[in-house]
């Protein structure tokens, strides 16, 4: 069998790649213009339970705290001399060791100060939670939500009629 590109792989390509750059773009769209809070807020008034919205302002928070200790981690790294961009591909990760053990330091440390913290401040995790601005939609709300339910919805039916699929037949 000979490979080759063919018009249905270039269109099926596209047509995954515009469905992962939808996703990425609406993700960077939601945190960029939602803080932390209003996401658990949202979430909570959209009827998940208080732990799911829990859960993702604590997981948004620790993307960023992970990626500024490894940021430092490897800073101090490189000040003693460590070098991960030469070498085999077995050398490469060996040098990755001395920058996971201290971030993993890290990580276990901030868990136990968020636990204390948690734990001093009575947290329990199904108490109803109490916002101190409750945040209310707007006309320009409706319209986004609207606007995006529309085009879930057109995809939807786009993808049942067959576009951006390969039909295979072996």
């Amino acid at each position: 069998h000979e490979l080759g590109v063919t018009w249905e792989g270039v269109m099926v390509g596209l047509g995954m790649g515009l469905r992962l750059l939808i996703m990425l773009w609406a993700g960077i769209w939601l945190l960029s213009t939602m803080s932390v809070e209003e996401l658990a807020q949202a979430s909570q008034q959209l009827g998940l339970p208080s732990r799911a919205g829990f859960v993702f302002s604590l997981a948004f928070r620790w993307v960023g705290m992970l990626l500024g200790a490894g940021a430092g981690v490897v800073q101090a790294q490189r000040s003693r001399g460590l070098d991960v961009s030469t070498g085999g591909i077995l050398q490469r990760i060996r040098k990755y060791v001395p920058l996971v053990i201290p971030l993993i330091g890290h990580v276990l440390r901030q868990t136990n100060l968020l636990a204390m913290s948690l734990e001093s401040k009575g947290f329990h995790p199904l108490a109803k939670r109490h916002f101190y601005s409750a945040g209310k939609l707007g006309f320009r709300d409706y319209a986004v939500i609207s606007v995006m339910l529309i085009l879930v919805v057109v995809g939807i039916c786009l993808r049942w009629q067959g576009v951006g699929t390969l039909d295979v037949r072996f």
